[in-house]
């Protein structure tokens, strides 16, 4: 929403007051954030509460951040320590002393096919801090947990909707796969993790090294992530939860592409040497020199000589919004627990086209039948939409201002700048069509026996299909003959786990052992037309 007000030059007085009630001034705030031996800590999360606004801070534990608000608070967070508020009252210096949280090391976390407290654990396990990001308008999971865990690196996207690579403590293979295994609710999850809505995760743990996540053998070796959705409470009234969200999101750097004036000044500075004179140590302009002496292509050459100053980037790019709504009701009786919820999410990238939708459904729901048998399903629907092609920022930032898109006859210019560079609205007039629709189910029983206490046995039967369609037309396809293509797929996956687990107690000492047998399947089916003229 953009609103204008108008002052006399007499009012300045009653505008600074206006501008400090909508909370739009501006502070600086710096501060460093050390641990209770006065060490600088890297990597604390510094975000202003109730927006997206944070930083980290950096090795010396040093960080610096704006801040909009009216009265601004600081949420501090990270790893193993005490998540602190800190009103800032109009101070520009901060120094804080975080504290170790040794509640923390009573916390279950997942790990393997089960659950250990983290003061119980040998191998190097990192559980993410999700609340701290619960009011920030995340499209993905993913997007809270960049930044967020020690030895975890998320790459960046530039589209909307794009899934990133991860990796848990740095690139192991230069050719290799390095992706690690994704594990959700206890089965295999080949699968986008941004199919998830992140409003129904209720845990993310990450297995580091090998004595962690050897339970999975070779296909972990490059580190695994463990999901855990939400669930209902047992012997409570039903709660229905609603969040939504409107943001708006911004280049972190606006490089616009130069406009006529600065375009051809950029010309003649790169040939210096012969659009300036060499007496005046290049600073006087030759007037022997021209444009034409340039490597301008010809369609350039004639852009010089007319009053052509287009603007690509304003023409391909759109306001870039994010609008995320979520319902879920969760409950449960004394033998009975649920959870249930449906999320819409749209996404608009800052590309023309680039745009992303999501629909979610979840329904987990576990009942304890008799007290020695336990059943329960975690099913889930996601049917996401790309919408249109998006043309290319390197096909953007190719063109020049001196340039129109179109001809005299209102066509699009293949080349516009005469070179191998394709004009980017061409891609953004194609025809497409792109879906796809994945549902989950998976169904486990937990049999205990009274008379071996600390034995059970449960039975994880998954199933996870998913339909791909990608339909697409271009007149300029095929050398601009124009071209077609129709791709329907489908995607099936089972997984049958049959874990035995028995635990024992002497004193302070414990017994854990676990045994799995089982099987994974995977079944694809792909079918390609595609035509031209």
């Amino acid at each position: 929403m953009k609103m204008t007000f108008t002052f006399k030059p007499t009012s300045w007085l009653w505008a600074l007051l206006l501008l400090w009630s909508t909370g739009t001034f501006a502070q600086t705030v710096k501060g460093k954030i050390i641990d209770e031996n006065q060490q600088g800590l890297p990597g604390v999360n510094v975000v202003e509460k109730g927006t997206t606004n944070g930083t980290s801070t950096d090795a010396n534990g040093a960080f610096s951040i704006n801040l909009t608000g009216k009265a601004p608070i600081l949420v501090l967070s990270f790893v193993g320590y005490t998540p602190q508020e800190i009103p800032v009252n109009n101070q520009t210096s901060l120094n804080v002393t975080m504290k170790t949280d040794n509640r923390l090391l009573n916390e279950v976390v997942v790990v393997g096919y089960g659950t250990q407290k983290k003061k119980d654990l040998t191998g190097s396990i990192a559980s993410a801090d999700l609340v701290a990001f619960k009011e920030s308008p995340n499209v993905s999971i993913l997007q809270s947990l960049k930044g967020s865990l020690p030895g975890l690196t998320i790459s960046q996207t530039n589209r909307a909707g794009d899934e990133p690579s991860i990796n848990i403590r740095g690139t192991s293979t230069l050719n290799g796969n390095t992706s690690p295994l994704i594990i959700v609710d206890g089965i295999i999850f080949n699968g986008r993790l941004s199919d998830i809505n992140p409003s129904d995760v209720a845990s993310v743990d990450v297995l580091k090294d090998p004595s962690s996540k050897a339970v999975y053998g070779s296909q972990a070796a490059n580190g695994v992530v463990l999901v855990t959705t939400k669930k209902g409470r047992a012997a409570t009234k039903p709660s229905i939860t609603y969040s939504g969200s409107y943001a708006v999101s911004s280049p972190t750097v606006d490089a616009k592409l130069l406009r006529r004036d600065a375009f051809l000044e950029k010309i003649r500075d790169i040939n210096y040497l012969t659009a300036f004179t060499k007496e005046s140590g290049y600073t006087a302009p030759n007037p022997a020199w021209t444009f034409a002496n340039s490597e301008l292509f010809p369609v350039s050459l004639a852009g010089v000589n007319s009053t052509n100053d287009y603007d690509w980037y304003g023409d391909l790019t759109q306001n870039a919004l994010i609008t995320n709504h979520n319902l879920s009701i969760s409950g449960g009786s004394d033998k009975t627990n649920y959870f249930m919820s449906g999320g819409y999410t749209n996404e608009k990238g800052l590309i023309k086209n680039d745009d992303y939708g999501r629909y979610t459904m979840r329904i987990n729901l576990d009942t304890e039948v008799t007290k020695w048998l336990t059943l329960g399903a975690n099913t889930s629907g996601s049917f996401t939409n790309f919408f249109k092609d998006a043309p290319d920022m390197n096909s953007i930032v190719g063109t020049n201002p001196l340039v129109l898109p179109r001809d005299e006859n209102g066509n699009y210019r293949i080349n516009p700048i005469g070179d191998f560079q394709v004009n980017p609205f061409l891609s953004a007039e194609n025809d497409r069509y792109e879906v796809q629709s994945r549902l989950v189910g998976n169904f486990f029983g937990i049999v205990r026996i009274p008379s071996i206490p600390g034995f059970s046995y449960r039975l994880n039967f998954g199933h996870n299909l998913k339909y791909f369609k990608n339909y697409a037309a271009s007149i300029y396809g095929a050398g601009q003959t124009g071209s077609a293509s129709k791709n329907d797929a489908t995607q099936y996956e089972q997984t049958l786990d049959n874990i035995y687990n028995y635990k024992k107690s002497f004193g302070k000492h414990n017994i854990d052992v676990t045994a799995l047998y089982g099987y994974n399947i995977a079944k694809f089916n792909n079918c390609l037309l595609y035509t031209s003229r």
